[in-house]
């Protein structure tokens, strides 16, 4: 109850899409995913409401024997309002949860090229970005050497670089040209699978020089570059409230480990870090933090807690996140986070300053007109034909951040928290047209 005091004094929704579960209900959840662990945090719906369940703390029942079933809603997490009839007899479809995903193992991500100039305009040398994409180029070519000294250990090796199951999912299967298949990925593992050797075969080494001059190419153009003490997490709000102001807490359910640095640990602790919210337009989208370690947290691993004090969520302040499923970028690499300085978060634009109106209109007030049906498909179709400047919007706003060279000009940041805006359109009934754009 404490925590809930704490969480309910604040000025706005600190743990906005976050909710409760209870272990003896997420203990029958797992077991009913065949999971060999009890996750700390399940995204999931029930009912009309979306959200990220987070296991209690307080819970002292960790035997479903023993234990009581319940899981909590918020207000923040219902979507629209609920059938009254569930209240007495509910239906069993309504009432299932419906898991999308769980906290799992966490391991090491790559810097998105969005979060490339917010880094260099908060103090970042435009060196240590260099020096990071050769170490990230160096490791990836050292990897594919140690690879070729057996196929088991190059199919792995082709697996980990290549999108390969992505693709094949996309077409649905595997496209063959000229009696081999078609794309060079296939091909690696073609050769591996039918016993030639990495290091015998002249027409599979071409291949694999190949495959190291595609991923080259797709650096270039995406910028992803590796950084091995960085990971993305689902993010919860701090349900008991003891994190204070400008603190996280992150626990790994196994020892971290990054090759590249030696760093091998369990969690970062009492050390400053930086989290970022994808897309990323604005200077504050990423924000220096200290992560902490909380013994009364440790249930919660695989999963980045954010304070629940202060006056606005730091998942708000990053491109104006919540807590019913947004992932975090966490990243711990010195080179990057000593040099970084925090951009004030602006507020936030009302949309008529924009000129931009919002629909309103509920499904209730149609179904009272006559032809309710042809006026709700007419509504539905006439909203979703509008055309998504989304991408225009974005484009105008790479060109303008490259034009002035700084995206904390005050016209790039107006675009930018339109961006923000439009990322929701959809959802959000936002009415945004060309000549609103113009």
């Amino acid at each position: 109850m404490a925590a809930e005091q704490a969480l309910n004094k604040q000025s706005c929704i600190m743990n906005d899409g976050c909710a409760r579960i209870s272990k003896a209900a997420a203990l029958a959840i797992s077991d009913k995913l065949c999971i060999d662990h009890t996750p700390g945090v399940f995204q999931g719906r029930i009912a009309s409401a979306k959200g990220i369940w987070m296991v209690d703390a307080l819970d002292e029942k960790p035997s479903k024997d023993d234990g009581e079933f319940w899981i909590e809603v918020t207000d923040s997490q219902l979507k629209f309002e609920g059938h009254l009839e569930d209240c007495i007899y509910p239906e069993k479809e309504r009432i299932t949860f419906e898991v999308s995903s769980f906290s799992k193992k966490l391991s090491s991500a790559s810097l998105n090229f969005q979060l490339i100039p917010i880094l260099l305009n908060r103090g970042v040398p435009e060196d240590t970005l260099k020096d990071l994409l050769q170490a990230d180029l160096k490791d990836r070519v050292g990897q594919l050497e140690e690879a070729m000294a057996s196929g088991l250990s190059l199919r792995k090796w082709n697996q980990e670089t290549n999108p390969i199951m992505s693709e094949r999912s996309v077409s649905g299967s595997i496209e063959i040209l000229g009696g081999l298949p078609a794309s060079t990925p296939e091909k690696i593992n073609w050769f591996v699978e039918q016993g030639f050797e990495p290091k015998e075969c002249l027409y599979l080494k071409d291949l694999l020089f190949k495959a190291i001059k595609e991923y080259c190419l797709k650096l270039k153009n995406r910028l992803n570059i590796g950084i091995g003490r960085s990971t993305s997490a689902l993010i919860i709000a701090d349900p008991l409230a003891i994190l204070e102001e400008g603190e996280i807490h992150l626990d790994f359910s196994t020892t971290f480990r990054d090759p590249r640095s030696h760093w091998e640990e369990v969690m970062p602790h009492v050390i400053d870090v930086l989290v970022a919210r994808l897309p990323a337009v604005l200077p504050s989208d990423i924000q220096k933090v200290r992560a902490v370690f909380k013994p009364e947290l440790r249930i919660y691993r695989d999963v980045v807690i954010f304070s629940s004090k202060g006056i606005c969520s730091l998942a708000e302040k990053l491109s104006g996140g919540d807590y019913d499923g947004d992932r975090a970028w966490i990243c711990w690499e010195p080179s990057l986070v000593d040099s970084f300085e925090n951009f004030a978060v602006p507020n936030c634009p009302w949309l008529d300053s924009y000129g931009i109106e919002k629909d309103k209109m509920k499904v209730g007030e149609i179904f009272g007109m006559p032809d309710y049906t042809s006026r709700f498909l007419h509504h539905a179709f006439r909203f979703n034909l509008q055309a998504n400047l989304l991408g225009s919007c974005t484009n105008y706003h790479e060109s303008l951040c490259y034009s002035h060279t700084r995206i904390d000009d005050p016209k790039a940041m107006a675009i930018g928290s339109l961006l923000g805006i439009l990322v929701d359109r959809a959802k959000a009934g936002i009415k945004f047209d060309n000549d609103v754009w113009a």
